[in-house]
């Protein structure tokens, strides 16, 4: 009844705006625009699997009581090991198959305590915490320059591929891909910064077993070779998007996410085909990662809990040239060929679980709270909240 109401309101509304001598071709035109313009819609699905909810509330605290028997580290007041944020989303978001496979071997290679700090600050950010060498020798802490990785005595380097830009910039019709606006800044999908120089490479290697645990990898394509099998070979087009520069700083901090929905073959079968990826707001909780975390239902409900600022008080000056809003489930489209698309899904997926992780963690913005060793749990944290950390994942 409700949508019955409203199209016999919109229809009258709309014959009187075409047929009022007021209104100019201009704003006939623009009207045509926004129409034609409004971006595709799919329901999205939630970032935690609420199907496996319940199973995943069991699992976890069997695996909790397994490291107990092998570890006398993260123990808390009672002496029992304890999971913490950080590492509580990941059990969330692994595939449920790699879960419980961990529930039945918990000393297995992967285990959720053993790097997650390094690998969601290397592979979001690009940058090596603090305390962790590549092995050879500390990585430098300067951020790298927009066009080049920042260069030490003994480090190999190379700059930014103009070329691959320029085709980045012509694929996506020169403009942001979710916005339609001019003049887009070119951000890449996984950072520059991962096989810049030979001890980002180095460490990106060791980090590489991580990034597989968090997806499906039967979809993934030959990711070592993507991104570990020599300096470069990521600054790729299919390694990048065109975004407005407001969305490119809000896409750095983890503001937003894009999950790829499909590839759909072109039907002219001239070897292209159209990739669609999902925008998502993500949300901000104010949750230290490095508390330690009971894995009862309240935890993971703070998880994803969304904070202020609001997604609407971002946009507020930011809309597409028709002034559409940017919503989550929105879908965007880029033609490419199909080598390209299959390259750039592997892109997409292992960024949005990163992205999922450093959000529903609390990671995302609080960077500086992965330099210290987990805590104990505090039943009601004082949020901190620092999105604006003048960090590029150049």
């Amino acid at each position: 009844m409700d949508h019955l109401f409203w199209d016999g309101r919109i229809r009258i509304a709309m014959e009187d705006y075409l047929y009022s001598k007021n209104t100019s071709l201009e704003a006939k035109q623009a009207l045509l625009r926004y129409i034609e313009t409004s971006p595709n819609f799919a329901n999205p699905d939630p970032i935690i699997n609420l199907e496996e909810y319940d199973l995943r509330l069991m699992f976890i605290p069997d695996l909790q009581r397994s490291y107990r028997k092998f570890t006398s580290s993260q123990r808390n007041n009672d002496g029992n090991f304890q999971f913490t944020t950080l590492q509580m989303s990941y059990l969330l978001l692994i595939p449920l198959g790699k879960l419980s496979d961990l529930v039945r071997n918990p000393m297995a290679t992967i285990v959720p305590w053993l790097n997650l700090e390094t690998y969601i600050s290397f592979m979001v950010r690009g940058r090596i915490l603090d305390n962790v060498s590549t092995g050879t020798r500390a990585v430098s802490q300067t951020p790298p320059s927009s066009s080049c990785s920042q260069l030490t005595d003994d480090t190999i380097s190379i700059c930014r591929n103009t070329d691959e830009r320029d085709k980045c910039i012509a694929r996506d019709n020169g403009a942001c891909i979710l916005t339609g606006a001019a003049f887009p800044d070119v951000c890449p999908i996984l950072p520059f910064s991962i096989n810049a120089n030979d001890e980002g490479l180095a460490h990106y290697r060791t980090q590489h077993s991580l990034a597989m645990s968090l997806v499906d990898e039967k979809y993934l394509v030959n990711i070592p070779n993507l991104l570990g099998s020599e300096l470069g070979c990521s600054d790729k087009v299919w390694n990048m998007l065109c975004l407005h520069p407001a969305l490119r700083q809000w896409w750095e901090k983890c503001l937003f996410g894009l999950k790829c929905l499909r590839i759909i073959p072109s039907p002219k079968s001239d070897g292209k085909c159209t990739i669609q990826l999902q925008f998502h707001w993500m949300p901000r909780n104010g949750l230290d990662p490095q508390v330690y975390a009971q894995p009862d239902r309240d935890t993971f409900e703070k998880m994803l809990q969304i904070m202020s600022p609001q997604e609407e008080d971002l946009t507020t000056e930011l809309r597409n040239p028709c002034s559409q809003r940017l919503k989550t489930g929105n879908v965007f489209s880029l033609i490419m060929p199909e080598e390209d698309a299959t390259k750039m899904k592997g892109m997409i997926d292992i960024q949005w679980a990163n992205v999922k992780l450093a959000t529903i963690s609390g990671a995302a913005g609080n960077w500086e709270l992965l330099e210290h060793s987990p805590h104990e749990f505090d039943a009601n944290p004082d949020p901190v909240v620092y999105w604006d950390d003048g960090w590029s994942r150049e």
